[in-house]
Parts: C-alpha cells; structure tokens; sequence
C-alpha cells in the first residue's frame, strides 16, 4: 500500500466488525476487549463481545457480556435479553 492511499481499516470498529463478519471471533474479542479496557462503559463493545463469545458457543459469557451493556443502556443488548428471556 502507498502512502497516499487510504486505508479502509482507519476505525477500528470497522476492523472489529469486519473480524465478526469473517468469523475471526478471537481476535474480535482481543480487540474488544482492549476498547473496553481503554473506555469501560462502552456498551457496544460488550455486546459485540458477548455476540462473538456466542458464536464460539460460549453462552455463559454471551450471557453475561450482554447483561452488562444493557445495563450501560446498550438497547440492542436489552432486546437480545429480552428475546431469550432473560432479566438484566
């Protein structure tokens, strides 16, 4: 890549978005988990992180990822609960 062009992995929730979309769910949860250390309150990233521990079949820690963005008011989060039955 020349310098003069643009990457398309400037945001780096397009690259943990696009590590979704491939599957690549480890290193999604790597890089979630580095945002929430940097901003802890950051609801999409829990609920990004609980979507790709669910893909690995870890419901328990979907579960709870997503119990603590809807908590932070992620409502994405708290229909995804609410689907499954489930209270905050």
């Amino acid at each position: 890549m020349h310098n003069d062009e643009i990457c398309p992995y400037t945001n780096p929730h397009d690259l943990l978005s696009t590590y979704l979309r491939l599957g690549n769910y480890n290193q999604a949860i790597k890089g979630l988990d580095k945002a929430i250390e940097l901003n802890p309150i950051l609801s999409s990233a829990y609920y990004g992180m609980g979507n790709a521990y669910g893909r690995l079949g870890d419901d328990l820690k979907k579960t709870n990822d997503w119990k603590i963005a809807a908590r932070l008011g992620d409502t994405e989060a708290q229909n995804s609960l609410r689907e499954q039955g489930i209270n905050r």
